[in-house]
């Protein structure tokens, strides 16, 4: 299960992994940005990738069925279930031996006090 504790104490981290035969300009790209969090939003099928302070893209996405929906909703289940935690990789294949990026993530609530 995502986002847990297992019996031998690690903490399993929810991720989105990306492969492109242009894995290493789309890192750059992705490098050059103020990375925030990526978000599942359901109403749009999509991953949404927040940068800096306000902004926020449509990074990918998905075709809308029942279960694409329920696995974006478990997917921020567990991210919370990390305080927010999560992280995104870019590599050109599943089985290449290195990541050309990897970025660890965290959602953060805003803050209601001044």
């Amino acid at each position: 299960m995502l986002g847990t504790f297992t019996d031998r104490g690690l903490l399993h981290v929810a991720g989105v992994a990306v492969f492109s035969r242009r894995a290493l300009p789309l890192a750059a790209w992705t490098n050059g940005l103020e990375l925030a969090g990526i978000k599942a939003d359901t109403d749009s099928a999509s991953l949404i990738l927040e940068t800096g302070v306000d902004k926020q893209w449509r990074y990918a996405s998905y075709r809308r069925t029942k279960a694409a929906n329920e696995e974006a909703e478990q997917w921020e289940a567990a991210k919370k279930e990390t305080d927010g935690m999560h992280f995104l990789a870019i590599q050109e294949d599943p089985d290449a031996p290195s990541c050309a990026g990897f970025w660890m993530l965290r959602d953060y609530e805003p803050s209601t006090s001044i």
